[in-house]
């Protein structure tokens, strides 16, 4: 049974990730996957500027972290997508839309 704080955050969770355009892995709301699964908000952002070509340093700097804490949150990532390496992180994390501008 799922509490009612847990039901909230994981709708939180959920719109969270819908404003960053980032799909959950499943749908924390019906249980359907285990919280430790999820991609936390931080590792959504890191995987993010790593796919987007920026190193272990560069991305620190940008989030005010250490390189190591930022390998340590690659990691995470790489297993809960099942992958091995931040090249495919593009095919496993959709680029977000380009926002619409005057044609």
């Amino acid at each position: 049974m799922w509490s009612v704080g847990v039901r909230r955050r994981s709708g939180n969770l959920t719109q969270e990730c819908e404003y960053l355009s980032v799909e959950p892995l499943g749908d924390l709301r019906g249980g359907r996957i285990a919280k430790s699964q999820a991609l936390t908000i931080q590792e959504v952002h890191i995987a993010r500027l790593a796919r987007d070509g920026l190193s272990n340093p560069e991305i620190g700097n940008r989030l005010f972290i250490s390189s190591r804490t930022v390998k340590y949150h690659l990691s995470k990532v790489y297993t809960k997508l099942g992958i091995t390496s931040r090249e495919q992180l593009e095919h496993v994390l959709p680029a977000a839309p380009a926002a619409a501008g005057p044609q």
